[in-house]
């Protein structure tokens, strides 16, 4: 393996524990997933010499484990908007009732 292909495959790990950081598992689990097969897969491919699939498959797990990062910080996002807009809700019923008395 030659030291860029060791450096993409690093990339693709430091891309996975990111994902793994950013709450995917909970937020982006099948595309987290993803990304874990193919980084294991692309292990077994350079144990096997395969270096053209690994880094393939390294390249595929960098791209999903982005993917799941990003759509886990997306998805705790939406959530949290939508706890806010729930507590302005609550909070401009109290005002109504409030104002009626």
């Amino acid at each position: 393996m030659t030291p860029s292909q060791e450096r993409e495959s690093r990339r693709g790990i430091k891309a996975l524990n990111e994902a793994r950081e950013s709450n995917a598992s909970l937020n982006a689990p099948v595309e987290l997933k993803a990304a874990q097969d193919k980084l294991a897969a692309a292990k077994t491919a350079l144990g096997k010499k395969n270096y053209d699939e690994a880094i393939r498959l390294a390249d595929q797990a960098l791209v999903d484990a982005v993917y799941a990062r990003v759509k886990g910080v997306t998805e705790k996002e939406k959530k949290k908007a939508e706890e806010l807009r729930q507590n302005i809700k609550t909070l401009r019923q109290e005002i109504e009732t409030l104002s009626k008395r």
